[in-house]
């Protein structure tokens, strides 16, 4: 896996892609994976790396937060595609909502390349990946509101698998999250089913990163890796072996 570091207007850039292999006994997949950071001083620098399109789309925005979101997670994804395609102009790729509000990539040069996005408070995640596969992504900051959320939606097994970690309490339930959430992109449903039908059935500590699967969808498996303060999970194909070299991140 190598990894890219350029600059935006003469100064380091706040994004960073990593090179990600895929492969079966048929085929080799390539897959970038992109990790932006966020400040909120620098987020009005990215407008204008927005198309016609996505302009439009800001005028709908009331929240401040939620703009930043969006620039963040745009520059995020639109950084990823430059470098799965070679486009270097970030305005001539347009990302639109899907019908259940997935990223759909717009590029004349590129035909049908699968993305996707998060975003939390202060970084963003995205994927660009062959479209044969399929795959999803979530990043969360380690911190006490997902366990809030979480603990009383999990189900009994979940309980006993966090309860038999040797790792700490809150980020137990943070990396049984973001892997419930990058199989709900999966399957393109977002968290509008039953939370048990996500259910974890297993979290296999790699010391380098955690290796999870599913009770319901075992076709899938998530590599989750810890990182600074955020955790990111990245599930795809079980039948496929994804190279992720975590030492470079």
């Amino acid at each position: 896996m190598a990894r890219e570091v350029k600059t935006i207007n003469g100064k380091k850039d706040f994004s960073i892609n990593y090179y990600l292999e895929g492969k079966d006994q048929e085929r080799r997949y390539e897959v970038v994976l992109n990790l932006t950071y966020m400040t909120e001083t620098e987020s009005h620098q990215l407008i204008p790396y927005l198309t016609s399109e996505e302009l439009d789309y800001l005028k709908f925005i009331r929240s401040d937060k939620r703009l930043r979101s969006y620039l963040y997670g745009r520059y995020s994804l639109k950084k990823a595609v430059s470098q799965y395609s070679n486009e270097v102009k970030l305005n001539n790729i347009n990302i639109k909502n899907g019908i259940f509000g997935q990223p759909v990539i717009e590029l004349k040069s590129l035909k049908n390349p699968g993305g996707s996005l998060s975003h939390c408070e202060t970084c963003a995640a995205s994927l660009v990946y062959d479209e044969a596969l399929i795959m999803g992504i979530d990043i969360e900051e380690v911190n006490r509101n997902v366990k809030k959320v979480l603990e009383n939606n999990i189900t009994t097994h979940e309980a006993s698998l966090i309860k038999n970690q040797v790792i700490q309490e809150t980020l137990a339930f943070v990396i049984l999250w973001t892997a419930k959430e990058s199989l709900a992109k999966c399957l393109k449903t977002g968290l509008t089913v039953p939370l048990e039908l996500y259910e974890v059935e297993k979290i296999e500590n790699k010391e380098k990163y955690f290796k999870i699967s599913f009770t319901h969808f075992i076709q899938y498996t998530a590599f989750t890796f810890v990182f600074d303060t955020y955790v990111c999970s990245i599930t795809y194909p079980k039948l496929i072996e994804l190279s992720l070299d975590i030492t470079n991140i």
